[in-house]
């Protein structure tokens, strides 16, 4: 019995599935960094203004983690270079659907001679799909889940340290 797939359509579809699953995975990693961001502020200018009416040091301790819990979350929307560029030691290959890499090409002929050489083959086309689904993986998501994390463990801390000096100050 033969396993090979013979049936293009159902590689691309496969591989498009992999795609749209990376890509939706980002979206939802953002809308929950926006959350947090609007969570954030809004917890910092009630806290920070609570503080300067009452002097209440668990209110300054709300708004400062806060305040972190924000800069972090802002940083994650679109992590720095540095910090999306190496993860693991390695170096991120270029796609050649990546705009940094499409721009890169001196002429429209010139890349499409690149993308030619890239659609040649099955082979090359599952090395392609392959490479966009790990950089989107690896490159973008994990750095952004990873200051998620950061921003979100602030924020809880924030609130458990302020409530537990505000309970101790009673």
């Amino acid at each position: 019995m033969n396993d090979e797939i013979t049936n293009d359509e159902a590689i691309a579809k496969y591989l498009a599935t992999f795609i749209e699953k990376s890509q939706l995975m980002v979206q939802a990693l953002d809308t929950q960094i926006n959350i947090l961001i609007g969570i954030a502020l809004a917890v910092f200018a009630f806290t920070s203004s609570q503080f300067l009416a009452t002097h209440n040091v668990g209110y300054l301790i709300a708004s400062v983690f806060a305040a972190l819990s924000a800069i972090a979350s802002l940083v994650a929307v679109h992590p720095p270079k540095f910090f999306r560029k190496k993860v693991k030691g390695y170096e991120q290959k270029k796609s050649t659907l990546f705009a940094a890499s499409i721009a890169e090409y001196s002429s429209s002929t010139e890349y499409a001679v690149e993308l030619i050489k890239a659609v040649k083959s099955r082979t090359s086309i599952m090395e392609q799909c392959a490479t966009d689904i790990y950089n989107i993986s690896t490159y973008y998501y994990l750095p952004k889940r990873k200051l998620f994390r950061l921003s979100r463990n602030l924020f809880l801390i924030g609130v458990l340290v302020s409530l537990a000096s505000i309970f101790i100050a009673l």
